[in-house]
């Protein structure tokens, strides 16, 4: 293939992704597998454009909330809490889909110790992301909002996020002498934890 013809592909590529057409994926890629089979250019050109546009489409559902209204269970910290304008915010995992949570009052508090990984039950209210805030969040895979409400009982995740929560809260129980501060400071140049650092330090 020529370089003309490798750019036309990557352009291929962007074009179909941007369209997100809800095309069936197995045709699709069918025509990708022609084209570079045969070692046809055009071909092969245009099935990337359909397979990316169809990839692209699936995407684009999978960015569609779990559910809207009441909802409560278990759900997976993807991240860990942090303090934004007076709330707590963190992303959860439920039944398979990202959706950022927003806690205040107690249910802030109850939520704040948590660690990426860990599993919380939650109750609150699911809802669509603001229409401003979906393009934003896309990158992440956030599909909706949860308003938490209440917080219960939590548990360790996997053996992986078990094993760095474990060391985490072990660094960090060390620097517990230090000013409120300096200890922010400390878990972001030690662990990339800048939770807690004011807006002069960050």
């Amino acid at each position: 293939m020529s370089d003309l013809w490798t750019v036309v592909l990557a352009v291929s590529a962007w074009v179909g992704a941007s369209a997100a057409a809800p095309l069936p994926l197995l045709g699709v890629a069918v025509v990708a597998t022609v084209g570079f089979a045969l070692r046809r250019p055009a071909v092969l050109c245009l099935g990337v454009a359909l397979t990316t546009s169809a990839l692209a489409a699936r995407s684009h559902n999978g960015l569609r909330p779990p559910a809207v209204g009441a909802w409560a269970g278990v759900a997976t910290l993807v991240d860990d809490p942090a303090d934004v304008s007076g709330a707590l915010r963190v992303t959860v995992r439920i039944g398979g889909k990202r959706v950022e949570g927003w806690a205040r009052g107690s249910a802030a508090g109850a939520l704040h110790a948590r660690l990426a990984g860990e599993k919380v039950w939650l109750a609150g209210r699911l809802s669509d992301l603001p229409s401003s805030l979906r393009g934003g969040l896309a990158p992440r895979h956030v599909a909706g909002r949860l308003t938490v409400e209440k917080v219960g009982a939590w548990a360790p995740g996997g053996l992986l996020s078990r094993v760095a929560n474990g060391v985490r809260r072990t660094v960090l129980a060390g620097a517990e002498s230090l000013s409120p501060e300096r200890r922010a400071l400390f878990g972001g140049f030690v662990l990339g934890d800048d939770r807690g650092q004011s807006v002069e330090v960050a």
